[in-house]
């Protein structure tokens, strides 16, 4: 049993609450704790390569129409055609109807056509990679009026709309891609991902099973035990998601974002021990972990280790000193240890990062009032 609080309003009454057993004030008069619950999520951005079968396939038509000798408009069109269609055939992909569908995208002429196709694709690659997600959609867009059945410019049209925040576009040429390719375990994997992102119970049963099919399809790919445990995690199956978060670490035990999902879901158990060992190896693997400090932090905190909560905090702020979150944090960590003056300067510099942080701005009155200004 707590001793009574020690805080006095401003009329000197003195508060009636009960503060927890080694505090000296109750819940409400001290400062409340920020929190970061973001974890690893494994949307495969990086484009899949297939300009190589592309470029045969362009090439082949260059090919005929510098060799081939006056072949009239319609035969040259039969006969790019037929040789897109085996060559597509060949590489496992289905071709467009008729490559007036390129040609009538780019504007150009048959010569023209291999050239401006490569750029076009290296472009959309370099644009998805590079963020310019904007750009890659509107490429990919032009792409896929060329190979409307190539499922990887589907799955990458895709993540140019993810990116974005188009989540419904996401899903809808995730799902065109493997209607193409039944067996595309990415894709499933991204849709699961998808589906996550958007609310309501049924999504995520649904993100669920396409990341099984996605396991299915490749079960030893650890982002995907990782994506799913996840999704397990917010659907409250907590003891699948870890058996999934542990595979992900023996498939792949040099990812620390590996480590720092299972130890947030430790955290959340209320396995705080077994949380912080987990968080220690993702920092041991990646030393500028944000938030595997943050989170590190956050559980020491919880077991009343303040000091050892405010070294971590500390290490967030090295990496990323306009982290208000973490100035509020050490603040925190600080009041909890009576240095309320060091705690009072921590919460100003919170306020001077995000000045509506309102977390802050109650923190800051508490240590003021406790203080004596």
């Amino acid at each position: 049993m707590g001793q009574q609080c020690k805080a006095i309003n401003r009329k000197g009454m003195r508060c009636k609450s009960t503060a927890e057993f080694g505090e000296r004030y109750c819940k409400a008069h001290l400062p409340q704790h920020p929190r970061r619950t973001t974890h690893k999520l494994s949307f495969l951005k990086k484009p899949e390569f297939f300009i190589p079968t592309i470029l045969a396939v362009l090439l082949g038509i260059a090919g005929i129409y510098y060799t081939k000798q006056g072949p009239t408009r319609e035969e040259m069109k039969e006969i790019v055609g037929n040789t897109v269609q085996e060559k597509l055939e060949a590489a496992g992909l289905v071709a467009p109807e008729s490559v007036e569908n390129i040609v009538r995208a780019i504007g150009k002429s048959y010569p023209e056509v291999v050239n401006t196709v490569i750029d076009k694709i290296e472009n959309a690659n370099g644009a998805l990679l590079s963020g310019r997600y904007p750009e890659a959609e509107r490429l990919y867009k032009v792409l896929v009026t060329m190979f409307p059945d190539v499922p990887h410019i589907r799955f990458n049209l895709a993540s140019s709309y993810y990116y974005q925040g188009k989540l419904k576009e996401a899903k809808d040429e995730l799902r065109v891609a493997i209607k193409i390719r039944p067996d595309y375990a990415e894709a499933y994997s991204n849709l699961g991902i998808t589906l996550l992102k958007t609310a309501g119970n049924q999504n995520l049963e649904d993100g669920i099973n396409y990341l099984r099919q996605a396991i299915k399809l490749n079960p030893s790919d650890p982002e995907y035990h990782s994506n799913l445990a996840t999704i397990l995690k917010a659907k409250g199956n907590i003891k699948e998601a870890i058996f999934h978060y542990q595979e992900a670490i023996k498939l792949n035990p040099s990812e620390p974002g590996f480590y720092y999902n299972l130890g947030n879901l430790y955290s959340q158990i209320n396995r705080l021990d077994s949380a912080i060992v987990l968080y220690q190896q993702a920092i041991k693997l990646n030393r500028n972990y944000e938030n595997a400090h943050f989170n590190l932090g956050n559980a020491y905190h919880a077991q009343k280790k303040y000091d050892k909560a405010a070294e971590e905090y500390k290490e967030v702020i090295r990496i990323n000193p306009n982290a208000g979150d973490a100035h509020n944090s050490l603040g925190s960590s600080l009041y909890r240890q009576r240095k309320v003056k060091d705690a009072i300067r921590e919460f100003r510099k919170a306020i001077e990062i995000n000045p509506k942080d309102s977390l802050a701005q109650h923190n800051l009155s508490i240590a003021i009032r406790a203080s004596g200004e």
